[in-house]
């Protein structure tokens, strides 16, 4: 019994280690990972490290097939987000079968997500290297990879004739959507963008791309500009305690009232890390220091970096999420400032996709507003706007609800009676 504590200490300090140390090699192109055989379900295609430069290399990436795939009826790519490392080798369906069960839907392993790492992104001192991290892990690639997962699955046969696909993305993948409809649109029949925002909309028409802290709730904002400007407390743990707590409750705004409250009264446990993991910023940005966490830093900087950098100094008032996404993504900000890589620029063609497409957007949605989700919709010549009183996060009870207006819309589209229903 003595040595079960420092073994065990040991052992998790080794597995830390290994967590934190960069990748030194990938899956082999005639490999598979062991969780995951190939088979009709699971299949494997080589994807080139650098789109722009297929003479790099190739990597061993993979997607799979919901269970009941059929490709009769819509097939709906589900796309993931650099921020949500959701899809891997050893993947349990559950939770996206919340979301589009009873559909047939394909889920992509993205690059730079675990275990599809790429040595290459960091230099000889083990250091990530900000402008190949930019290169390789980019949505600009990833777009590619999905393009060639649709042109694999059309040459297998697991597309119907015409090769047509639907797509679905919330929150950073409804970006991710976009993206891909302005490059690949004449491939899609119709798209569902859930509780998104668009950066480029969001900078042409003078608005943050994650909200204010003051827009979304005023008087909890306003209770705290006293202790803020005292500099009682540190604003990142606080910005990233408040921004959590806010995206899945039901009644988010109270919420923060409350705990602004009690900031007022002296409450410092968010600081101490005496709060649940996932509200927990210092074991956030330990965990945001893994190589795992690069291809996430990547993504943040592509939607975040223009608000950062006319935030960082500027003198503006607290805000949930850029009080600590700068500190998170400091080597790729000071790596802007520097010249090494440039600030993200994406000149999207919303205005040409002739599809359906679907924007369902939150009321207590504390990252994106109702006024982005209305830009977004307003950009397609064909689509509808549906707004909910849910939070970013979807709570038990409200899953069902979604998914029906979901499947209604990928087998009836804008027509179906289930969306009219839903005004």
């Amino acid at each position: 019994m003595g040595l079960g504590l420092p073994l065990g200490g040991g052992w998790a300090a080794y597995q830390y280690s290994l967590f934190m140390r960069p990748p030194t090699e990938r899956l082999g192109l005639d490999q598979h990972h062991a969780s995951l055989p190939p088979g009709p379900r699971a299949h494997y295609i080589n994807q080139p490290l650098d789109h722009g430069d297929p003479s790099r290399g190739h990597f061993q990436g993979f997607y799979m097939l919901s269970p009941g795939y059929t490709p009769d009826g819509p097939v709906v790519f589900f796309l993931t987000d650099g921020q949500m490392e959701l899809v891997g080798p050893a993947l349990n369906f559950d939770w996206f079968e919340h979301y589009l069960g009873g559909t047939s839907y394909v889920l992509i392993g993205r690059r730079g997500h675990s275990p599809t790492l790429f040595p290459e992104i960091y230099g000889t001192d083990a250091k990530v290297d900000h402008r190949e991290a930019i290169k390789l892990y980019g949505s600009r690639q990833h777009v590619q990879d999905i393009e060639r997962v649709r042109l694999d699955m059309q040459t297998k046969g697991l597309l119907s004739e015409g090769g047509k696909i639907a797509l679905f993305g919330a929150s950073g993948a409804g970006f991710l959507v976009q993206q891909y409809l302005s490059s690949y649109g004449e491939f899609v029949s119709r798209a569902l963008i859930e509780h998104s925002g668009a950066p480029d909309l969001a900078n042409s028409n003078d608005r943050p791309f994650i909200r204010d802290f003051s827009d979304f709730n005023p008087e909890a904002a306003s209770l705290l500009v006293p202790v803020l400007e005292q500099g009682e407390v540190d604003p990142r743990s606080l910005g990233y305690w408040l921004f959590q707590t806010a995206r899945g409750d039901a009644n988010p705004r109270q919420q923060q009232v409350e705990a602004a409250l009690r900031v007022v009264d002296g409450e410092r446990r968010f600081e101490r890390g005496l709060v649940g993991p996932s509200r927990n910023y210092m074991f956030a940005s330990r965990i945001l220091r893994a190589p795992a966490a690069d291809a996430v830093k990547v993504r943040m900087f592509e939607l975040l970096a223009r608000d950062l950098d006319g935030f960082n100094g500027s003198g503006r008032e607290f805000h949930l999420a850029y009080s600590w996404a700068g500190d998170v993504l400091a080597g790729y900000m000071a790596a802007e400032s520097s010249g090494q890589i440039s600030l993200p620029n994406f000149d999207l063609d919303r205005a040409g996709f002739q599809g359906e497409v679907l924007v369902l957007a939150g009321t207590k949605d504390v990252v994106f507003s109702i006024e982005i989700a209305s830009l977004i919709a307003a950009a397609y010549p064909n689509s509808k706007l549906l707004t909910f009183p849910s939070a970013h996060r979807l709570l038990p009870g409200e899953e069902s609800p979604r998914r029906r207006v979901r499947l209604a819309f990928f087998r009836g589209g804008l027509a179906s009676p289930e969306l009219d229903q839903q005004r």
